[in-house]
C-alpha cells in the first residue's frame, strides 16, 4: 500500500496491490476476524448516509493520470455520484468503466452525461448497493466515500487480483 505524499493536499491513496502474497496477512486477519464476530457484513443503509460531494475536476483528472488510466483499464467507481470519473475515465483515457450509486437520480443523471459526453457504451450505471457490486472484472477502483465506509471495503479492496489499483479520498485507509 502506498501513499502519495506529493498529492495529499487531494486526500488520494494509492493502493497498488503487488501480488497474491501481498494479499495472504490480510485474507487470514479477515477471515479470522469474521470468525470472531468482529467483522460484520455491512449495512445497506450506511449508504443512504453517504452524502454527494462533487470530486473536483482537478481532483478527477489527477487520480486517473497518477493512476495510468488507459484503453486497456476497466474503472469502478464506488459511490459514484454523478458519473464524472468513469465518463472521464472513458472521455479522455479510453477506459471502459462501472458507476455504483444507491440514488436513482443520480444514476439517471449519470447516465445522461455519459450519452452527451459520447461514451454511454463504455461507461455503465447501476443503481445498487457498492457492498453488493462484484469488483473482479476492476484494474482501477476509486471511491470517495465516509471513511467507516471505507475501512468496510477495505478487506475487499485488498483482497482484489495483484496489480489493481484503488484510489481512496477521505480516509482513513492506511490506520
Amino acid at each position: 500500500i502506498h501513499r502519495l505524499q506529493d498529492h495529499a493536499s487531494l486526500g488520494v491513496i494509492r493502493v497498488h496491490l503487488r501480488s497474491s502474497a501481498d494479499q495472504k496477512p490480510f485474507a487470514r486477519i479477515t477471515r479470522l476476524l469474521l470468525a470472531l464476530g468482529l467483522l460484520l457484513p455491512p449495512c445497506a443503509q450506511a449508504m443512504e448516509e453517504v452524502p454527494f460531494i462533487t470530486t473536483p475536476d482537478n481532483g478527477t483528472l489527477a487520480m486517473l493520470e497518477m493512476g495510468r488510466v488507459g484503453p486497456g483499464d476497466f474503472v469502478i467507481d464506488l459511490g459514484s455520484g454523478d458519473g464524472r470519473i468513469v465518463i472521464v475515465a472513458a472521455k479522455r483515457f479510453g477506459a471502459r468503466g462501472l458507476g455504483v450509486e444507491i440514488v436513482p437520480d443520480l444514476v439517471k443523471v449519470s447516465r445522461e452525461h455519459a450519452a452527451n459526453a459520447g461514451v454511454a457504451d463504455r461507461a455503465e450505471f447501476r443503481e445498487q448497493d457498492l457492498f453488493a457490486t462484484d469488483l473482479a472484472q476492476a484494474s482501477v477502483i476509486t471511491m470517495y466515500l465516509l471513511p467507516d465506509v471505507n475501512l468496510e471495503l477495505r478487506p475487499r479492496i485488498l483482497a482484489l487480483k495483484a496489480g489493481t489499483r484503488a484510489w481512496v479520498r477521505n480516509g482513513p485507509w492506511l490506520g
